[in-house]
């Protein structure tokens, strides 16, 4: 596919292409249409596909845009991404740059973006230019498919780790962002009431350490002040970008670990930490 951007809610489909046994491209113009066509449309195609292999590359992409006009193939398209990330997975998995590699095609997708007045928006570009751009794209695609099926296949990884496992967890994945996943809101609650409760018990340590019950725990200037001023507390040589001896949470751990603390400072210290989750101290 290629469209107008990259949100599938909101942006739009502008071309579809695909190739056949011959590797002969074919690109479906969809510019212009409404949303009932287009729908229509991609779905007598995917009755027309149903029985032949369906390939895409990056497929997640291009489900969350079909799905959006009502068609679903995510569980039975191949993805010569994937494919090649079991095969090299640290190299780079862009299909204009895997095409260069393998196959020594030009940088086709560079000349159709730098012709264009807003790189971002390919339903700016010619029409036929559009059309070479995508129908490339489909062959670069199915030549891929076919090389890798080759590869993974001779090194035995094509069914186990391939098609088990990195499609597998693709397509989890797939649904996942889609539908969901179930939340208890009363766990939630739950979990939200406790936390709150343990940092008030936190926030209370502290201002009793430093005899202060107005004390904000969260204020970095009022910390500095109660910790090196009121328990005199000896700053590390740690400091904020404007000169301040830092009250941030390694400040903190290294304070708490000396030896020579007194009760009520290491008291104020560790219950400051507790509570470091919160708005960060600096």
């Amino acid at each position: 596919l290629e469209t107008s951007g990259l949100n599938p809610r909101k942006d739009k489909i502008l071309t579809l292409a695909l190739c056949d046994e011959t590797l002969q491209p074919y690109v479906f113009d969809f510019r212009g249409r409404n949303e009932i066509d287009l729908g229509f449309s991609l779905r007598t195609l995917e009755l027309i596909l149903s029985k032949r292999v369906r390939v895409a590359h990056n497929y997640k992409f291009d489900d969350e845009f079909l799905f959006q006009n009502g068609v679903a193939l995510a569980d039975r398209v191949d993805d010569t991404m994937l494919m090649h990330q079991v095969l090299d997975e640290n190299s780079f998995h862009g299909l204009e740059a895997l095409s260069q590699r393998y196959f020594q095609t030009s940088p086709y997708g560079q000349e159709f973006r730098e012709a264009l007045p807003d790189r971002n928006d390919y339903g700016l570009g010619e029409a036929e230019a559009l059309y070479y751009y995508n129908g490339a794209d489909a062959w670069s695609t199915a030549k891929l498919y076919v090389l890798l099926s080759e590869k993974l296949k001779k090194a035995k990884l094509f069914k186990p780790v391939y098609q088990r496992l990195q499609l597998g967890v693709s397509r989890i994945v797939v649904e996942m962002e889609r539908k969901g996943l179930p939340v208890r809101r009363d766990k939630l609650d739950e979990i939200h009431r406790s936390t709150e409760e343990q940092l008030k018990r936190h926030e209370g340590r502290v201002r009793r350490a430093c005899a202060n019950p107005d004390l904000n725990v969260y204020a970095p200037d009022q910390i500095r002040t109660e910790l090196f001023d009121v328990l005199r507390i000896k700053p590390t040589k740690l400091q904020t970008p404007t000169g301040k001896p830092s009250v941030a949470a390694k400040q903190l751990e290294i304070l708490v670990a000396r030896d020579s603390l007194t009760k009520r400072q290491k008291a104020a210290l560790e219950s400051l930490l507790e509570i470091g989750g919160r708005p960060s101290l600096r």
